[in-house]
């Protein structure tokens, strides 16, 4: 009588606990579905899901992965490397399951930028990249090709920069995701300026700029506004009509950043003050990183030009060609 008893209540936790897998299972497809267009429901119904009723393997991956996305999606401040290692170590003994691999090397790929590998970083993007087919959506495949185009943009590769980029930005608009379409403009734009592609460079920022003003993205708009300033500073290509300059010198107004000096010097270029352009440069240049230093350099070279110092305008060129 014992033994039909405990066989009775054993057969209860087994199916309770079967109930509460295929449940959590259920949510988990639920989640899916909706996290492209709701985010911050779908990380609701990942909170909610108990993590005892996460019992195999693959269902543990399948939940890490989708929060990991979730968290990404609703920039929620959050670390989930301890994810990311349990989406890992089931994805690559499973490699057949080649979109959730590709997904979890995204996300590897991003960790490696957090700490500094580029080289690891792009490794893994690449590798993503050659099942790029595994991608449910153009939006997600565009978030690679961003990524690649940041990656080898850091690297001073250009050329195959803008390539990315300008991939990103077709799936972007395909997907209708706006904000990334037009940040993957604003790289063309970087990538452009430092090639001397003025004419398409002008192009992609004044349409970057229209979006962001269209969709009120105001520090994607700010950004547009300091690659305008630099463009027309840089480029020798006609002036900036002055209601322009005011809203560039608004969008940096206190902004103490390498980026704000940088487009306060421009905007002095722009009203031919070379003296004032160098004060900001050289407030720039205290707190750049080396990244940071091949544009200030030409900026530098520009207004020693304007105000007649060519030595030291040779030096600054010479420096500048050192850096690319």
């Amino acid at each position: 009588m014992k033994q039909c008893i405990y066989g009775l209540l054993v057969s209860i936790v087994l199916l309770g606990s079967c109930m509460n897998r295929n449940r959590a299972a259920d949510t988990l497809e639920q989640a899916e579905r909706i996290l492209a267009i709701a985010p911050d429901s779908a990380m609701r119904l990942l909170k909610g899901i108990p993590t005892k009723s996460l019992g195999n393997h693959a269902i543990r991956a399948q939940y890490a992965l989708l929060y990991i996305d979730a968290a990404e999606r609703t920039q929620l401040d959050e670390n989930t490397d301890s994810l990311l290692q349990i989406a890992w170590r089931y994805y690559r003994k499973h490699p057949q399951e080649v979109q959730n691999r590709c997904r979890a090397l995204y996300y590897i790929a991003h960790s490696k930028l957090k700490q500094g590998d580029k080289p690891g970083a792009l490794r893994l993007f690449l590798e993503a990249e050659e099942n790029n087919d595994s991608f449910d959506n153009p939006g997600n495949q565009g978030m690679l090709y961003l990524s690649i185009g940041d990656v080898y943009r850091g690297e001073l590769n250009f050329v195959r920069a803008y390539r990315y980029y300008r991939e990103a930005r077709e799936l972007f608009l395909r997907s209708g995701d706006m904000r990334h379409r037009i940040e993957a403009l604003l790289g063309m734009t970087a990538c452009g300026l430092r090639m001397h592609d003025f004419e398409q460079t002008r192009r992609n920022c004044r349409l970057a700029l229209e979006l962001s003003d269209e969709a009120h993205y105001e520090q994607l708009a700010q950004k547009s506004l300091g690659y305008l300033a630099a463009l027309y500073a840089l480029s020798d290509r006609g002036s900036l009509p002055e209601e322009m300059l005011r809203r560039v010198e608004q969008s940096v107004y206190r902004d103490t950043t390498v980026t704000g000096f940088r487009t306060l010097a421009q905007i002095q270029l722009l009203r031919n003050r070379p003296d004032s352009a160098r004060h900001y440069i050289e407030c720039a240049k205290r707190i750049a990183e080396s990244e940071d230093l091949p544009m200030l350099l030409y900026t530098a070279y520009k207004a020693d030009i304007l105000a007649g110092r060519y030595q030291e305008a040779t030096w600054n060129i010479n420096k500048f060609i050192y850096y690319l």
